[in-house]
């Protein structure tokens, strides 16, 4: 069974204040052709998982509903056989993302948001194998009971741990004793134990807390959301986050995959890497300030990531007047400068001074406190701009005056 794996989508996120809309149009547009092209070949994807945040916030922006309304009009259009499979994840509404669901289980579109239907699967055919697809949206307390209990003694499940062993157990029983001889695929939106992004081990991502791994290693395929960067779980080989198709933090993995996955019945499952190719790369740049106008080596430098969303860590210190302005003149796309500051003697032969990272943009931090304020307010709608600049205006001349 060929699947392609999905997640974090994060529908209608900015990166410092920088609208990402159309970075996601562009990677979405990429999906699409990979599931086209596959399907020409001859060797098409039978289920595409996503496996949850599919928004950025509860309340998505209107261009980001209208991106996902277009990409999914367009792949049911143009791939009739493709079943799509999407949960809610903590960033989304699981009442806005799960609207129209009956519609759109008529055109293989399964949507799942709260865990009434955890243990009745979406079973997918084809010539070789049969697929059986549960799905686990984002779980919170008391989204579901202990079932070894009698009705009215039943216990309200808090933690993750519980929340998840519940699910799982539920799904494995029913799956064993009516769908043994099929496949199957768990779709689940949590923090299992042993991810990892980059070099930083996370004991808690927000408020979710840690699932053990092991409680998947009785599934055919875990497909896995909330973690940023691809990685495989377990040493069985058969839990993965596929991670978000981009950078959304400047310390984030800047590689991004799609996962071509290949499922068999009693067989590891074969994961291929698919690279997504993002309209700009998130790169940080750690320099000193001469380093930036300096020789031809830095201009190459410069050439090589003008194109990217830039953050710049100056590590000298400078006196100098809208850092961040001057910056854009050489990144178009400059985004954030920030400097380490050595306290104490600076001396090269003292003891290792204590650094401490600096936010350089006053102003900078106040337009982005004002444009987020408005977005979050405001959620998408279309602004008087002559009023916005003019509110703009004001509110910057206060900033300007306080200890921002």
């Amino acid at each position: 069974m060929h699947i392609l794996h999905t997640s974090d989508w994060h529908l209608g996120k900015s990166l410092n204040s920088q609208s990402l809309i159309e970075d996601q149009r562009h990677f979405l547009n990429q999906l699409k052709k990979i599931l086209e092209k596959a399907e020409s070949e001859g060797n098409g994807f039978r289920a595409l998982i996503i496996s949850g945040d599919i928004y950025d916030r509860s309340i998505p922006s209107s261009e980001a509903v209208l991106l996902l309304d277009s990409f999914l009009s367009e792949i049911c259009t143009s791939l009739k056989n493709l079943h799509i499979f999407l949960i809610s994840g903590n960033h989304d509404s699981a009442t806005r993302l799960s609207f129209g669901t009956s519609f759109f289980e008529k055109e293989n579109i399964h949507i799942c948001c709260n865990t009434q239907s955890i243990e009745s699967p979406v079973i997918i055919e084809d010539n070789k194998e049969a697929l059986c697809v549960y799905q686990i949206p984002y779980l919170y307390p008391g989204s579901l009971s202990d079932s070894t209990n009698k009705e009215e003694q039943k216990q309200i499940l808090k933690t993750q741990q519980e929340l998840f062993n519940e699910a799982t157990k539920r799904i494995f029983n029913s799956h064993q004793q009516k769908h043994g001889d099929k496949l199957c695929l768990v779709n689940a939106h949590l923090f299992a134990s042993g991810a990892k992004d980059g070099d930083i081990d996370y004991e808690r991502i927000g408020n979710s807390e840690v699932v053990d791994a092991s409680i998947f290693d009785k599934f055919d395929y875990t497909a896995l959301g909330h973690i940023h960067a691809f990685q495989k779980i377990n040493e069985k080989g058969n839990c993965f986050y596929s991670g978000s198709p981009l950078a959304y933090a400047f310390d984030e993995q800047s590689k991004k995959y799609f996962l071509d996955v290949e499922l068999k019945k009693n067989l590891k499952p074969d994961v291929k890497k698919i690279p997504v190719n993002p309209l700009h790369k998130v790169t940080k740049l750690i320099k000193p300030w001469s380093a930036l106008f300096g020789s031809e080596s830095d201009r190459e430098l410069i050439e090589k990531y003008r194109n990217d969303y830039i953050q710049v860590i100056c590590t000298d210190k400078i006196n100098i007047s809208s850092p961040l302005e001057i910056l854009r003149g050489i990144f178009p796309n400059m985004l954030s400068f920030k400097i380490i500051e050595r306290e104490g003697n600076n001396s090269e032969n003292s003891s290792p001074a204590k650094r401490k990272l600096l936010d350089c943009t006053t102003v900078n931090k106040a337009e982005l406190a004002f444009d987020e304020f408005m977005k979050e307010i405001h959620s998408g709608e279309t602004f008087d701009q002559q009023m916005l600049q003019k509110e703009k205006e004001l509110f910057m001349e206060i900033a300007t005056k306080i200890q921002w």
